[in-house]
Parts: structure tokens; sequence; C-alpha cells
């Protein structure tokens, strides 16, 4: 009855995260959005192409499938043998904190759209620092998640190396999420910053948490490719 319970919140909670970016758009779509919206920033953050509102439903529109796939990566993690329990809490939880950054990016985008906003820069701050607040947020969720994680091609640091091994995956998830936790408190901390320095100082925690992952598992992959061959 328990579990029973806890799929249904689990299922509520998966469907509002995943039709809210539709709801959303069309209400704006209806009401309040101009005919024509900034359609796409370049790397200066200068608006490069204008487009028709109804672009606001690309989004949603991504959202929507994975939404579906990610409660299905949920029960087909609860059937892994010995770990159902636990993979299934880590995938909930990355699909949870995927679904709302997908939410804060739908209610930004939306926002630059009703303001038409031309350049990026032009955002409050406030907007700007919400959306990194968010990140440091599941990015310290991912962390807190990742050692719980068994083997999957989804969830974790996933490379050939953590793939073929548990030891060397269970190692670098360990280290992982660590890095990732760093990553989110520096994030957290980033929005006391002026804009430029905030996105300049979470990107480059983010990148260096992905990076330093990556390689942490490729070492613990050779040394323990080395043991192998050195019996």
């Amino acid at each position: 009855m328990k579990q029973n319970k806890l799929g249904w919140k689990l299922w509520l909670v998966f469907g509002v995260l995943t039709l809210l970016p539709l709801v959303m758009s069309a209400i704006a779509v209806l009401w309040f959005l101009p005919d024509t919206i900034p359609a796409h920033y370049g790397a200066s953050g200068q608006v490069d192409r204008w487009g028709s509102k109804y672009e606001s439903f690309i989004l949603p529109g991504i959202v929507l499938p994975f939404g579906l796939f990610m409660l299905g990566m949920v029960k087909l993690a609860s059937r892994q043998e010995g770990a159902g329990r636990k993979s299934r809490f880590a995938v909930a939880l990355c699909g949870v904190a995927s679904l709302l950054v997908f939410n804060a990016l739908n209610a930004f985008f939306l926002y630059t759209s009703f303001r038409e906003v031309e350049q990026l820069w032009q955002v409050p701050g406030l907007s700007l620092r919400v959306l990194f607040f968010v990140l440091g947020l599941v990015l310290m969720v991912l962390g807190g998640v990742m050692p719980r994680a068994k083997r999957n091609l989804l969830l974790g640091v996933r490379t050939k190396e953590t793939l073929e091994s548990e030891t060397v995956w269970a190692k670098s998830q360990k280290l992982g999420g660590k890095l990732f936790l760093g990553a989110g408190a520096v994030c957290l901390v980033s929005v006391l910053l002026p804009e430029t320095w905030m996105t300049a100082v979470s990107c480059a925690a983010v990148t260096a948490a992905a990076i330093g992952s990556v390689l942490y598992a490729k070492r613990e992959g050779r040394r323990e490719q080395a043991g192998k061959t050195g019996r």
C-alpha cells in the first residue's frame, strides 16, 4: 500500500512538471505574447532571429516526451535486481531535477518573449539569478544522488570504463557526486556576484565538475586494467 501511494505521488509530480510548460506557453500565446518574438540569441547574447509566438511551444513539446521517458526509466530502474529501490529513487530525483530546469528555462524564455528582449544582458538580474539558483539546487540534488545509483545508461558518470566495471563505476560516482555538489554550491553562491561574473563562475564550476569526473573515471579504468594485466 505504501509503495502504491509513493507511486501515485511520483506520477503526480512528474505529471505537473511535464505539463506545466505547455500550460504556461498556451496561456502566454493566447493572451500575452506579441505575434513576433525573439526566437534565437547569438553567442553575444544579441537576438539574431525573430519568429512566430507559436515557437514558444517548441520547448514544451520537448518536455512532454522527456517526462514520459523519465517515468519509463523510473519503472525500468525499479525492476533492477537487488537494487531496484535505490535506483528508482536516484532516477526519479534526476528526472524531477531535470524537469525543474526545463520549467525554469521555459519561464525565462516566455519572459524574454513577452518583453521582446533584444539583448540577454537587458534581462533583469533577478531573472538570471533565479535561473542559476535553480541550476545550483539541481546540481546539488544530482551530486547527492550519484553515489546511490547503480550502473545505468542515464544517470551518473557514464564512460566506457564505468559501464564496464562496477568498481570503477562506484568510485567515479562517489567523486563525481562530490564535484557536482561543489559545483551546485558554487552556483548558489554565485548569485551574489554581478551578472557577468555569476555566469562565468557557474559555467566554469559545472565544466570543471564534468571534466574532472570523466578524467577520474578514465584514470581508474586504466588502473584496473593495468592491475588485471599484471596478474
